[in-house]
């Protein structure tokens, strides 16, 4: 028993059909990257599975809610509702844990963590999920959420960095006085904890026997 039913859900649409339980396991996975639609899910399953060409992982399941658990059981994932209900004896996942990367042909080696927001919530009793979604869905309704991603991924962040890099600039030949005595602090502990045999005094070393001029960094 390695298939399950998986039910997804966004505000706009419903999609259901059953897949291998690695694959909701994986799909679960990527609510770490907090999508917000099917499509966004499916770009950050790849994460943690190869693609299947331009056709996606969902492809084949068909629109509207059937909950029916098929084979190992039920995974349900309300995006809207930031709810996830899994009823499976394939597995049971919850807010942290691991999935092995599949790269198209086999599970490989490769352990990807993931980690979703406390805000999500898992459950396993499936008979009153539906009315569970739409009292969640009502509660986000009522008090909407800043959508960071704009800010993360758009431009507001690319001119913060790139003014930070100028500021920086300017700043460079002050950076390099700290970054250089930093760099003879850690050499001056370096001899003390670490050399075998007779030392001198790091403290009566000057800058240039401590660090050469020519010495890398």
């Amino acid at each position: 028993m390695s298939e399950v039913r998986l039910v997804l859900r966004d505000a706009e649409r419903d999609l259901s059909g059953t897949i291998h339980g690695s694959v909701g396991d994986a799909a679960v996975a990527a609510l770490s990257a907090d999508p917000v639609t099917i499509e966004e899910l499916n770009v950050a399953l790849e994460r943690f599975r190869a693609t299947h060409g331009d056709r996606g992982f969902f492809a084949w399941f068909g629109p509207g809610i059937n909950d029916e658990p098929y084979d190992a059981g039920l995974v349900v994932i309300d995006l809207a509702a930031r709810l996830v209900v899994v009823d499976s004896t394939y597995s049971s996942p919850g807010h942290r844990g691991q999935v092995d990367y599949h790269d198209g042909k086999c599970a490989t080696r490769v352990r990807v963590n993931y980690s979703l927001d406390d805000e999500w919530s898992f459950r396993s009793r499936v008979d009153d999920w539906r009315g569970l979604a739409e009292a969640r869905r009502r509660e986000r309704a009522a008090r909407p959420e800043i959508d960071v991603r704009g800010i993360v991924y758009g431009r507001p962040l690319i001119e913060f960095l790139a003014s930070g890099c100028f500021c920086d600039v300017a700043r460079r030949d002050e950076i390099k006085v700290q970054v250089h005595e930093k760099w003879i602090q850690r050499r001056r502990e370096w001899i003390e904890r670490y050399a075998d045999g007779p030392q001198p005094d790091p403290a009566s070393l000057s800058l240039e026997e401590l660090a050469p001029g020519t010495a890398a960094g």
